[in-house]
């Protein structure tokens, strides 16, 4: 919580249950992966918006994690890809509260890689 006061200078309202311990499903941390989830986190990884938007069209799911437990919003966070973290969001907002492997929220992930405008998306 420390980066958000430092970051903005007005307090920003979180909404309750924002920090929640909710944990990866065992599908998406044993599920095997199809080309498409393979697909997905490249994108969202690279802000690649047609390959992602691509992926999502064949099959590809936004709750399948790579090896680190990191989901396509954690990889587009990491990378400050406002364009996929903002296609995410509209799909699937839940897929804010699940953490990798070191429980680590995308909200986290945003913050301590410097991507100030991911992160007020985010908490908006």
């Amino acid at each position: 919580h420390v980066c958000v006061r430092v970051l903005f200078s007005k307090p920003i309202v979180m909404k309750k249950g924002f920090f929640s311990k909710r944990k990866p499903s065992a599908e998406q941390v044993t599920g095997e992966l199809s080309k498409y989830d393979e697909r997905v986190l490249t994108a969202a990884d690279k802000g690649d918006v047609a390959l992602f938007k691509n992926g999502l069209k064949k099959g590809g799911s936004l709750a399948k994690c790579d090896s680190n437990g990191s989901t396509a919003l954690h990889l587009a966070c990491q990378g400050g890809h406002m364009n996929v973290v903002e296609l995410i969001l509209q799909q699937e907002p839940a897929c804010l509260h699940i953490g990798d492997n070191q429980d680590r929220k995308p909200v986290h992930v945003a913050c301590k890689s410097g991507h100030l405008l991911c992160l007020q998306l985010l908490l908006s």
